[in-house]
Formats: C-alpha cells, sequence, structure tokens
C-alpha cells in the first residue's frame, strides 16, 4: 500500500492533537492547573530544607501549623516557590 507524503502528514497532525487533548484532559484531571501556574517552580523537602537551612521536622512544623502551604502528589510533599517566598517573608524578623 502506499501513502503519499500530504495524506501521511495529515493523519500524524491529527495523532498529534488527539494527543494534546488528552494530555490537557489528564492535566485537568490531576489538578496541575490549579497547582501549576505558569513558569511556577516547585520544590521538595529536600530542596526546601536545603535552601532554609532547616530539618524535616521543623518543615514538618510548619505546615502542621498551617503556615507553610503544601501539597501531595502520591506520597510526596511539594511546595511552590511562591508559597514559600511568602512564607519566608512573613516569617523574616524586619529592622
Amino acid at each position: 500500500m502506499f501513502v503519499n507524503d500530504e495524506y501521511f502528514d495529515k493523519k500524524m497532525q491529527q495523532i498529534l492533537d488527539e494527543v494534546r487533548e488528552v494530555r490537557k484532559y489528564q492535566k485537568a484531571q490531576n489538578g496541575e492547573k490549579e497547582v501549576f501556574g505558569e513558569g511556577e517552580k516547585i520544590m521538595d523537602n529536600q530542596d526546601l530544607c536545603q535552601m532554609l537551612h532547616v530539618s524535616q521536622r521543623t518543615l514538618n512544623r510548619y505546615r502542621k501549623s498551617g503556615s507553610l502551604p503544601f501539597f501531595k502528589r502520591g506520597q510526596k510533599i511539594h511546595y511552590k516557590a511562591s508559597d514559600v517566598k511568602k512564607f519566608v517573608f512573613e516569617n523574616t524578623e524586619q529592622k
């Protein structure tokens, strides 16, 4: 069977469009649009411990007190960089 280039390109474009639609649907189902803003950096516990020079126990205390917003994907805890920046600003002694 012979397939001309124009037909092949058209079919490939249809397939790519369908894959993009499925991915959009998956992102919406997982809530990625709500959690991940455009260009938003996401950090995990290890990243944040190193950045703030604190232990995981300290992060746990911040989370439990409600002062440090977080979200979970599976068993892993993540933080939005914008939330961390706000947390640091609000909890830093200003002189």
